[in-house]
């Protein structure tokens, strides 16, 4: 009887020991399968945060190919029917005294470049004005040319200095009403500079062209002011010369040339140049 007492207590005690094995390998594989779970999630919230600093990156910084071709589609624009001013050939028509009165009036200024073409006119005072055709260069990042009349006085002593700087506009040249008494000219003597002085061989020919068919005034070409590109071309000329009168006087004249695409040229404009416009 003792033995089955025993026997029973042991196997009871076996039971219980089996019942919290099994409990603890139960809760073991859920808290493992717990843990297995809070790190699937931890790496998909990583995984989810890298796209999405990869995605910021992206947009805050385009690539070197976009930029690229940003740059090589900007092209300079264009300006069509503008005057453009001729390039200079380094041609004059000063003697040597002139050049001399000019370098020592015009001395060093900064930022600007004078080129002397031709003496337009002087005047008498206590001394002598002299009216410079200039081409006048302005020393910039994008240096731009423009003609320009400068007026010098040279005293009794031989001292020169510059009293006027006058910008030619070719979009708005000054002209006056043609005369043949000298009043668009005051006081101011015209000089006869030589022909052509300032001029390319396509605008003396255009010129030569469209004067044989013209007899209002005569002229003389002295200087291409500028081109301008239309359907052909117009040139634009200061010259001197006289209307065709009994009694002419010398004046400047401003005249526009048009050449076609066939070569034919003639006058659209001849207009007296209205000098005290530019040197007061």
């Amino acid at each position: 009887m003792k033995r089955l007492i025993v026997c029973m207590a042991i196997g009871a005690l076996a039971a219980c020991f089996a019942l919290m094995g099994c409990a603890s390998t139960s809760g073991s594989s859920s808290a493992s399968a717990s843990d297995s779970a809070s790190s699937s999630e931890a790496a998909s919230s990583s995984a989810a945060e890298s796209s999405a600093s990869a995605e910021s990156s992206s947009a805050a910084e385009p690539s070197d190919s976009s930029e690229a071709a940003e740059g090589s589609s900007s092209q300079p624009a264009q300006i069509v029917g503008g005057w453009t001013v001729p390039e200079g050939n380094g041609a004059n028509d000063l003697t040597d005294e002139e050049m001399d009165i000019f370098k020592k009036a015009i001395g060093a200024q900064a930022g600007l470049d004078y080129e002397p073409i031709a003496v337009l006119a002087t005047q008498v005072v206590s001394g002598q004005n002299i009216a410079y055709l200039c081409k006048g260069t302005y020393e910039t990042e994008n240096p731009t040319t423009d003609w320009v009349i400068v007026v010098v006085y040279n005293d009794l002593q031989g001292d020169a200095s510059v009293t006027g700087v006058a910008t030619i506009d070719l979009a708005n040249v000054e002209t006056t009403e043609d005369t043949a008494d000298g009043e668009a000219v005051g006081a101011w003597e015209i000089q006869e500079a030589a022909s052509g002085v300032a001029m390319t061989d396509e605008a003396a020919q255009a010129f030569s062209k469209a004067a044989s068919n013209y007899d209002g005034v005569e002229t003389n070409p002295l200087a291409l002011l500028g081109t301008q590109v239309v359907s052909g071309t117009n040139y634009l000329i200061l010259g001197t010369g006289h209307a065709v009168v009994q009694s002419p006087f010398s004046s400047l004249y401003v005249a526009t040339v048009y050449e076609d695409l066939q070569g034919n040229c003639e006058f659209t404009d001849v207009s007296q140049f209205d000098l005290l416009a530019y040197v007061g």
